[in-house]
């Protein structure tokens, strides 16, 4: 979950993608996460494809606004890969729902969009995910959520996991992703509290 206290010692955590094998969240269906305003995530995607923080319970009416930023430290057992970041509000009952866009970071070109270099396997990396700027309310009982994954087929292209040309990749591989959240690799997400 979420907390404002330094990090300490932390294990990381773990999940898998594998492009060969991705669900299709009935949400994305159209390629549009924000079709509508009652989306909810709670289908999708399995827990083993995913990561989900959560803040703990609000306790009164509370505004976040942008600009908003997943600083995202992470090791991958790929080439390249993807990551997606999801601002989600979760009622009482668990349901999650969109709150904006996602942020998107193709790792390969992390560093520069015009030039594309390919990761080390198992190196420890730092990028600064952006997600659609956005204001919203999380009543109380609410929680604020992110969701970390690696694919939102169909409405995003997969990354094949492999390195190759993008043009003419065919090939997938399974990707292990490890995100780190300790006192070295301070991983979190970043919000404006709006006072009133």
């Amino acid at each position: 979950g979420f907390s404002d206290a330094a990090p300490a010692e932390q294990e990381p955590d773990r999940y898998t993608y594998n492009p060969a094998n991705v669900e299709v969240p009935p949400e994305l269906k159209d390629g549009n996460p924000m079709a509508g305003e009652s989306l909810r995530f709670r289908s999708y995607p399995r827990q083993d494809n995913i990561l989900i923080y959560r803040s703990p319970t609000m306790t009164s009416p509370t505004t976040v606004s942008g600009p908003i930023h997943l600083d995202l430290y992470f090791s991958t057992s790929a080439k390249d890969t993807d990551f997606f970041a999801v601002l989600l509000d979760e009622d009482e009952k668990g349901n999650l729902s969109f709150v904006d866009q996602p942020g998107k970071v193709r790792a390969s070109f992390m560093d520069s969009n015009m030039k594309r270099t390919l990761l080390t396997p198992g190196k420890i990396y730092h990028v600064d995910i952006k997600l659609w700027d956005t204001a919203h309310c999380f009543l109380p009982g609410h929680k604020l959520a992110v969701a970390i994954t690696s694919s939102l087929f169909p409405g995003y292209a997969r990354n094949l996991n492999t390195g190759e040309p993008i043009k003419n990749a065919t090939r997938m591989v399974a990707a292990s992703q490890t995100i780190y959240h300790d006192k070295l690799h301070p991983s979190a997400l970043k919000v404006h509290i709006l006072s009133f």
